[in-house]
């Protein structure tokens, strides 16, 4: 699986765990919901091996998550609020 892991793609960053090779572990949001809405977890692609990690046609690096041991997740999907009404 190969997904967006660019620091200049996200916000609200915070360290969650490390994995078993000692790669940093986050959860975080992208800034636009265009390439995922909601809270997501993963690793940032400068932290990864550099044979892990491909830039995109728009020049934003993405991980290969099969070459590394973190898995990505999607943890909370934020259109599933959208015109809720408290």
């Amino acid at each position: 699986m190969i997904k967006l892991a660019d620091r200049r793609l996200v916000t609200n960053i915070s360290t969650v765990g490390t994995s078993g090779s000692g790669i940093s572990i986050y959860q975080y949001e992208f800034i636009d919901c265009g390439y995922g809405c909601g809270l997501f977890e993963g690793v940032i692609a400068d932290e990864v091996s550099a044979a892990a990690v491909s830039v995109n046609e728009n020049g934003y690096s993405m991980v290969n998550y099969s070459m590394i041991d973190v898995e990505f997740k999607h943890i909370e999907d934020y259109s599933l609020y959208e015109g809720a009404s408290n």
